[in-house]
């Protein structure tokens, strides 16, 4: 949606687009509701929309510099996606990664990468089969790449905060959305004087 609406010159709020695409999703598959993949895409989806401007906010006046670009950017969005799926992957496995930073400043540019490289795939196939097939061995060493990445990072121990399983489903959810809705205040205090 985001690519269509720039090829076509049209302003697109990313929170439309994020319920649009659920929308769209759910009504072709309404069992992707209980999906765990499902549901850790949509939360961290929405809390990318919503979190990530008003935390860079904070870095306002560094935002032309290089370092800020290529190493606090991602280093924002990496922790923002990771505070906000950090609730569900506790409830779905009883533990949480804690040092996910490192592996999401290689694997998060190359899947954006392997997602573009993809969307120029599909659309030259459509045009010309041929063309797909040229830009398909492109799109391979990024992906094989992505996938070598996610392998080496897996062969880390790295530290995770075991929680056990969450033994009654109300406590568990009630407890999650107090971590959202305290997440979401406290990202927009820290860049709203009146909230604060």
């Amino acid at each position: 949606f985001v690519l269509v609406a720039g090829m076509l010159g049209r302003e697109y709020d990313l929170n439309h687009i994020v319920s649009l695409t659920v929308l769209a999703i759910l009504a072709f598959a309404p069992s992707q509701l209980f999906d765990i993949g499902f549901q850790l895409s949509v939360v961290t989806a929405w809390g990318l929309v919503l979190l990530v401007k008003p935390a860079a906010a904070l870095f306002a006046r560094w935002h032309n510099r290089f370092w800020y670009r290529w190493l606090v950017f991602p280093a924002i969005v990496s922790v923002v996606a990771q505070l906000c799926s950090a609730p569900l992957i506790a409830y779905h496995f009883g533990t949480v990664p804690l040092a996910t930073l490192p592996a999401n400043l290689i694997v998060v540019p190359l899947t954006s990468l392997a997602v573009v490289l993809l969307m120029v795939l599909l659309l030259g196939h459509l045009l010309l089969p041929l063309l797909g097939f040229f830009i398909g061995t492109l799109v391979d060493p990024v992906l094989k790449l992505l996938m070598t990445s996610l392998v080496w990072f897996r062969s880390f121990d790295l530290p995770t905060l075991d929680i056990g399983r969450l033994s009654h489903v109300s406590t568990a959810g009630l407890w999650i959305t107090a971590y959202f809705v305290l997440l979401i205040i406290s990202i927009f205090a820290l860049t709203r004087r009146p909230l604060r």
